[in-house]
């Protein structure tokens, strides 16, 4: 309104550059309050697995007789939600990991059981999951595949059903 001199000298010219900063805070922020609460999400549903299939939650920390030897697990850089129970005989655990840090990082849901043959044939698959031997255990998981998506948790509906159908 008095011009570029008058706005300069008196601090009344806008400045883009601190709307484009404030609208990066802002979707930075939004991010990382959605990933808190769909976090927070998940862990309260694998509460609600847990008492409903009377599981026993272990926190992060994997029970030390579980083997993931020659899996993508055994060097994973973080574990939560482990749950550790009985289906039809069959002693199994179940977790949420992430593999690697950074940009290069994917999560899985795991389903491992303590058994020398195949339990989970017993539900169809798009055959988009994988089942590895590691020592006495069947580990069994959704591979890491090029996406756009990273995170590839298993559904909680889903868990339930391969949980209750393992044997």
């Amino acid at each position: 309104m008095f011009g570029p001199v008058y706005e300069a000298a008196h601090g009344t010219q806008s400045n883009q550059s601190d709307w484009a900063i404030a609208l990066w805070v802002a979707a930075l922020a939004s991010f990382f309050l959605w990933s808190a609460f769909d976090h927070g999400k998940r862990a309260r549903d694998m509460a609600r697995l847990a008492s409903a299939l009377g599981l026993k939650p272990w926190g992060d920390k994997l029970p030390s007789d579980l083997s993931l030897t020659g899996t993508p697990f055994a060097d994973r850089s973080a574990t939560w939600n482990v749950l550790e129970g009985v289906q039809n005989g069959i002693p199994f655990i179940v977790f949420d990991c992430r593999i690697g840090t950074g940009k290069g990082s994917w999560q899985r849901t795991v389903i491992a059981a303590r058994t020398n043959r195949d339990v989970f044939a017993t539900v169809p698959s798009d055959f988009s999951y994988t089942v590895d031997k590691s020592g006495d255990w069947m580990i069994f998981y959704s591979p890491k595949t090029l996406s756009f998506v990273g995170q590839k948790l298993m559904p909680i509906a889903e868990l339930e059903a391969r949980i209750s159908t393992l044997g």
